[in-house]
């Protein structure tokens, strides 16, 4: 037997091994899963909360659709509610059971009172920009402004902004560009209120 045969012989087995580890798939499947695991995990809980959010906004149109309903026929200025009475019985009944009331912001302003003209112009420094739709859009133009917790119903034939806001929980801080654990929604409707008498006079208004 040649020497020389018995050095190469290792080397060729080791060689035969590296080649049958190569060509071996039964784990291929793990580790292709281990690449796309995370991206589909991510994807699977933004469009749970994509849904989710969604959800909680059209139940805050419904509930701003029904507070601005009992606003427009009188009955809240009429019994003289205040907020609080008026989000626990017109905003909140109109709510999921996940959605918390405690956490519900209402916002209840005249933009226009009945013995006022539609404005033809923006404010000027001689008429109060509280009068005017344009305080209820940001500086930016690209959507409502903060709410300013004011409860002022009016009266009949005033034109009334009702705006309700709801903290939604976020399932992960990085769908927040900013990364809060949570979105504010706003839900705003506008109207004008229907003839009635015996309006109660909300102070601060």
């Amino acid at each position: 037997m040649s020497p020389q045969w018995l050095f190469q012989q290792p080397a060729m087995s080791a060689t035969r091994r590296l080649i049958r580890a190569a060509r071996d798939e039964s784990g291929a499947v793990g580790v292709e899963f281990g690449f796309v695991a995370i991206p589909f995990l991510f994807t699977m809980v933004a469009i749970f909360q994509v849904g989710y959010t969604y959800y909680q906004l059209s139940a805050l149109d419904r509930a701003a659709h029904e507070g601005a309903r009992a606003l427009m026929t009188g009955i809240v200025q009429q019994n003289g509610l205040s907020a609080s009475q008026f989000t626990q019985s017109y905003i909140c009944p109109y709510l999921p059971a996940p959605m918390s009331c405690a956490n519900v912001t209402v916002n209840v302003s005249v933009a226009l009172t009945h013995a006022q003209p539609y404005p033809a112009a923006p404010p000027t420094p001689a008429v109060s920009p509280s009068t005017y739709w344009s305080t209820y859009v940001n500086a930016a133009g690209t959507g409502l402004a903060a709410l300013s917790a004011k409860f002022c119903p009016g009266f009949a034939g005033d034109f009334i902004v009702l705006e309700v806001s709801y903290p939604v929980p976020l399932f992960s801080r990085i769908l927040n560009p900013s990364g809060a654990g949570v979105i504010t929604e706003t839900s705003a409707t506008t109207f004008v209120n229907e003839p009635f008498n015996n309006a109660q006079t909300y102070t601060g208004c």
